[in-house]
């Protein structure tokens, strides 16, 4: 009997990029996607709860995603590993000050002192949950469950023509 190989290609739920005013809202499916849990955060070198470092985005205590297109942070003990890739859908939102938009979403301090460059957050956003990271001013990624991408999507697109 021979060994059975699995290879999964997360589906793309956007065509192509989808242009509204200033926002450039892009779908990215090449990354993966890890959830990574420690019984004793302190042992890890992960950044300050809230924050993302080198696609580190930790969003608990003990909790992190980690996006990667190697291999993950292997198990061990105190530390546990789970392939998040086929479940969740990465969105790039590039070209300008996306939080009046956001702000018909989500229920956050989006401003610049509690919400900086760097700073992540795992969320809901119209009822759907989603990471949410500011990597700039002009630049914000959102993870949202594949299942609801589409869903996702349509609020997004709404509250970006709403904030116009």
């Amino acid at each position: 009997m021979s060994d059975l190989a699995f290879a999964l290609t997360p589906k793309a739920t956007l065509a192509r990029p989808v242009q509204v005013g200033p926002w450039t809202i892009t779908e990215i499916t090449s990354d993966g996607l890890w959830s990574v849990s420690a019984s004793d955060p302190a042992t890890v070198a992960w950044p300050a709860v809230g924050r993302t470092e080198n696609g580190v985005h930790r969003i608990g205590a003990d909790l992190a995603f980690v996006e990667t297109d190697s291999a993950p942070p292997a198990p061990s003990d105190g530390l546990w590993t789970t392939d998040q890739t086929d479940g969740w859908t990465r969105i790039e939102v590039t070209g300008g000050d996306l939080r009046p938009a956001l702000a018909y979403l989500i229920s956050l301090d989006l401003g610049d002192p509690s919400f900086p460059n760097g700073a992540c957050a795992r969320t809901q956003a119209a009822h759907l949950s989603v990471i949410l990271t500011r990597k700039a001013a002009d630049h914000w990624t959102l993870w949202t469950p594949r299942s609801s991408a589409e869903s996702f999507l349509h609020h997004l697109e709404e509250a970006c023509r709403t904030a116009l």
